[in-house]
């Protein structure tokens, strides 16, 4: 745990461009002098001081591994060795050998403008799966925004101690399927207690000394009690069958009686908090539902309106998105379905977004109603996102369309108002990988077309 809060302040040294002290410490251990990839200025010097040595520790055995890059420029990320698809690096997925310095290769150098990824120097050597990663991932060369660093265990790229202990106390160990051993715990002839016991000693969560210098919190595995290294299974069972419960199993369920019955102990719980809740007068608030009948609205006179929804089997999985341009008699305008590749829901999502922008403002269309399904997608488009964010390099293009010079309302709307945007995206899960714009409605969507225009409408449980 100490390590994981001496990384927060390591994050925040490489990370904070404002903070005064931060600032100070960069440049008197000129960190990341030569890059954040060049690893020179971790080695221990005699000048560092014994505060600067433990964030040196926290820096090499937590932040070097948990970081990761979000793409901007390409300038910066190294195109094999950095973490910044799906993060990790594209040299665990190599299936052949590399050319010479591939390690000094950046990410620009693998980019053309207009035309994507220079295919031809990456196919030789990844796999089939990494094309599909990489075919979500595009360089922002449009906003001038550069690449950036993001810590990679959180999925929003902020920093957390939480997230820092969790990646320290892994275990990459290969464990058993322990579906039979819990449904054998449950089904034995034995006190209740004496099965919680045991489901608890299956997940880990008895915090015995062995299990304590698992997780790294002392520095021996005996038992206190008895002054052996016996198992925690070995004192559950000599505790059950007479022993003298001076083990894990003597502390959760000894004489004190705290956790000696658990229906006892639950309902002394539930007894507490409904007199305080009557002490205090409150009431328990019900959250009720009620049925509304949800369907597509047509826009305003003058407006155009904008579905757009994305799909992914297995988030990240195999992904794809679609939209749809309907005038204010709710005609069809024009659709589009892209087979993204391999990516998340929400990059999905933003995917359709990006694209039926793209269609509308080369349609000169000046005034868009943008409807979205996704409730985050959304927040992103409205309130705008962090750079250090997975997500950022495309809500940045999406907002660069945004700002252009016309009109664009973005708005959250129920599934049963985006049909034909939620098909066109699951028919693009047929289609070739790429964009396929649709100057015709699919015949297999023609009825969901007639169905919104006559303002057809399905239920909905709304939550109050």
């Amino acid at each position: 745990m100490n390590k994981a809060l001496i990384a927060k302040l390591g994050w925040r040294v490489l990370n904070d461009k404002e903070s005064l002290w931060a600032r100070v410490l960069r440049c008197k251990y000129k960190v990341g002098g030569g890059g954040v990839q060049d690893r020179s200025w971790l080695s221990v010097k005699s000048n560092w001081s014994s505060t600067w040595r433990s964030v040196g520790t926290g820096l090499r055995d937590v932040v070097n591994h948990g970081l990761s890059w979000v793409l901007g420029d390409g300038q910066q990320v190294c195109f094999w060795t950095d973490k910044w698809l799906l993060g990790k690096p594209l040299l665990d997925s190599v299936v052949g050998p590399l050319p010479e310095n591939y390690e000094k290769v950046k990410a620009a150098e693998m980019w053309v403008n207009g035309s994507g990824w220079v295919l031809d120097r990456i196919l030789p050597h990844v796999s089939a799966n990494t094309r599909l990663d990489l075919a979500a991932v595009v360089l922002d060369n449009v906003t001038g925004a550069r690449d950036c660093i993001s810590w990679g265990e959180c999925s929003d790229g902020k920093f957390s101690v939480k997230s820092a202990y969790e990646l320290i106390t892994r275990d990459h160990t290969s464990r058993p399927n322990m579906d039979s051993f819990y449904r054998r715990v449950w089904s034995l002839s034995v006190p209740e207690r004496v099965r919680v016991y045991f489901w608890l000693l299956g997940n880990q969560a008895v915090m015995s000394n062995e299990e304590r210098m698992r997780r790294h919190l002392c520095d021996s595995d005996i038992c206190q009690g008895c002054k052996s290294r016996t198992s925690r299974g070995q004192r559950c069972l000599l505790w059950q069958f007479g022993g003298d419960g001076s083990g894990d199993a003597g502390m959760c369920f000894g004489e004190n009686g705290k956790c000696r019955d658990r229906v006892r102990f639950i309902k002394d719980l539930s007894k507490e908090v409904a007199v305080a809740n009557v002490a205090s007068g409150s009431k328990a608030s019900r959250t009720g539902r009620v049925e509304r009948r949800i369907g597509l609205v047509k826009p305003q006179s003058g407006w155009v309106k904008l579905n757009t929804d994305g799909a992914s089997r297995g988030n990240p999985g195999l992904a794809t998105t679609g939209g749809v341009l309907r005038d204010e008699a709710g005609e069809y305008c024009g659709g589009f379905a892209v087979n993204i590749g391999k990516c998340t829901a929400p990059l999905a999502e933003l995917w359709g977004v990006y694209y039926g922008l793209y269609i509308a403002w080369e349609k000169q269309i000046t005034q868009v109603e943008l409807e979205v399904d996704s409730e985050l997608v959304v927040g992103f488009l409205k309130t705008g996102i962090d750079d250090s964010h997975p997500l950022s390099f495309l809500v940045r293009l999406c907002h660069g369309f945004i700002a252009k010079d016309w009109t664009v309302r973005v708005s959250h709307v129920y599934r049963e108002a985006n049909r034909l945007a939620d098909g066109l995206a699951n028919y693009a899960f047929t289609l070739p990988l790429g964009f396929h714009a649709l100057s015709v409605v699919p015949i297999d969507f023609a009825s969901i077309v007639r169905e919104d225009a006559l303002g057809f409408t399905q239920p909905r449980q709304i939550l109050l």
